[in-house]
């Protein structure tokens, strides 16, 4: 007696006949698309059992397309091909590397080179730019010193003439007029 019950075999025979009858009817109905393959080749196209249909893979191009039954018979319709398109981005930012690169090295070529001496134009026009000495650092650093000194000063005097107590051209301090209870103005402080 078998292990396997009748039916279930029936069944699994009914299966593969029905696989094997499809792939034949697919094949025959491409008609152009199919190349004749050589004697003792394996055909052009195989094809894959998957839910809800087959794949169908070229093996020439190694295009895929997924076969379905469809209301008028079986279509197969192309799989989006991620792969060539991967390979076309890479080949543009490989292009577009080698651009950039090309770009730079001539900008390289252009504006930097033996930098010539006496602050005499450089390659193709471009000035010479000397850093300045010590001395002429310091002598900035003094000049900046006494502008802020000089700011400090005249801000300080511009508290001391804002004070309302304070005697029109420098004269002694008048009294303070204000009415009694009135608020005492406030004076700035000198920083």
């Amino acid at each position: 007696m078998s292990r396997y019950p009748a039916t279930r075999v029936a069944a699994a025979t009914a299966a593969l006949l029905c696989t094997a009858g499809l792939a034949i009817g697919i094949a025959t109905a491409a008609g152009p698309e199919v190349a004749p393959s050589p004697p003792g080749a394996a055909g052009r196209y195989t094809m894959s059992p998957v839910e809800g249909g087959f794949l169908r893979l070229d093996t020439v191009t190694g295009a895929v397309s997924m076969c379905a039954k469809s209301g008028s018979g079986w279509a197969c319709e192309p799989l989006p091909d991620n792969a060539r398109q991967m390979t076309d981005e890479v080949d543009r930012l490989k292009s577009e590397n080698d651009k950039l690169k090309d770009d730079l090295r001539r900008m390289e070529d252009e504006f930097v080179g033996a930098a010539p001496k006496d602050g005499l134009p450089g390659p193709r026009g471009v000035p010479n730019v000397q850093l300045p000495s010590e001395k002429d650092v310091d002598q900035a650093v003094d000049y900046l010193e006494g502008l802020i000194r000089k700011f400090r000063e005249r801000f300080e005097n511009f508290g001391d003439k804002t004070d309302p107590n304070r005697p029109p051209h420098g004269g002694p301090a008048l009294p303070d007029e204000r009415a009694p209870g009135a608020p005492v103005p406030r004076t700035s402080t000198p920083l």
